[in-house]
């Protein structure tokens, strides 16, 4: 007959007995009896009891397998086991992470709402508004268009929940274009009067140049001719009884067509005397008339 017998904390029913359990990091090796109380060992390496307990062993600890995508979150010690986690993209399922699940990824157009835990899953929301995602995981939430007018620049194209706006250089429009168009005009057009200014300024120069440099040749060359003069006439008698002569200045000069600058430097000349003019006796003149 059994009879109905209530232990204290702590204490194991054993043959009709309450007996004192072992605290946690220990096993019982040898329960009690009537005058002895209960006799208890601690765990070996690798096992652990992780509260007061009536067990004849200690527990093994846990292995966190990497074939469940499983990661050690720390050591096993005598009173408490090796505690496991999932690795990155995954969350445990089971009170005691028994088991990894993947996390869900929010397909474009859906943003993440909540991050996963080491306990919980992804949530996701649809992008609504002035939002997108372009993306496939489960770390990005939506996200704002880009503000093309802020930015002072034109929208190319409208943003959508999967796709940002797309941005262009800020167009010129009403006659915007036509200060700087002119100015540019007005830039080239000065640029090409000064260019032509400058050819003109410069062909004259050449032009006075060479006519100087004829100058030079032409004075040098008359520098250098001999000067010869021919002897007076025979003096000549008119009525009067009185003598005449006709000047004749006779001037040896040289031959503009055989004369060469190089010559005329050097001394060498063409001599050519013109002859010698005298006037015919005029009727007056004659004798006996």
């Amino acid at each position: 007959m059994s009879s109905n017998i209530s232990c204290n904390a702590g204490e194991f029913l054993h043959e009709n007995s309450c007996c004192k359990g072992c605290p946690k990091g220990q096993y019982v090796i040898s329960p009690c009896q009537k005058s002895q109380e209960t006799k208890c060992q601690g765990c070996s390496h690798g096992h652990f009891t992780d509260e007061v307990n009536f067990l004849r062993q200690c527990l093994p600890c846990t292995i966190c397998h990497s074939s469940s995508h499983m990661v050690s979150a720390g050591e096993c010690s005598a009173v408490h086991d090796r505690p496991c986690k999932c690795q990155e993209g995954f969350y445990c399922t089971g009170s005691k992470c028994e088991f990894c699940q993947s996390v869900k990824k929010c397909d474009p157009g859906f943003g993440v709402r909540t991050l996963p835990t080491a306990r919980t899953d992804t949530t996701c929301i649809e992008c609504v508004g002035a939002t997108y995602n372009n993306v496939t995981d489960s770390k990005t939430s939506c996200l704002k268009h880009t503000d093309c007018t802020a930015l002072g620049m034109d929208v190319k194209s409208q943003g959508t929940k999967y796709e940002d706006a797309v941005c262009a250089p800020k167009s010129m429009h009403n006659g915007h274009w036509i200060l700087p168009a002119c100015l540019w005009v007005g830039l080239i057009l000065t640029v090409v009067i000064i260019g032509l200014s400058y050819l003109y300024w410069r062909n004259k120069r050449r032009s006075q140049a060479t006519v100087n440099t004829s100058e030079i040749t032409m004075n040098a060359i008359l520098l250098h001719l001999p000067k010869t003069r021919l002897p007076d006439p025979a003096p000549c008698k008119d009525r009067s009884h009185h003598f005449c002569s006709l000047p004749t200045a006779v001037v040896t000069h040289q031959s503009m067509k055989n004369l060469d600058p190089d010559s005329a430097r050097g001394g060498k000349t063409e001599n050519i005397t013109t002859p010698t003019f005298q006037s015919e006796p005029q009727e007056d003149e004659w004798s006996g008339t």
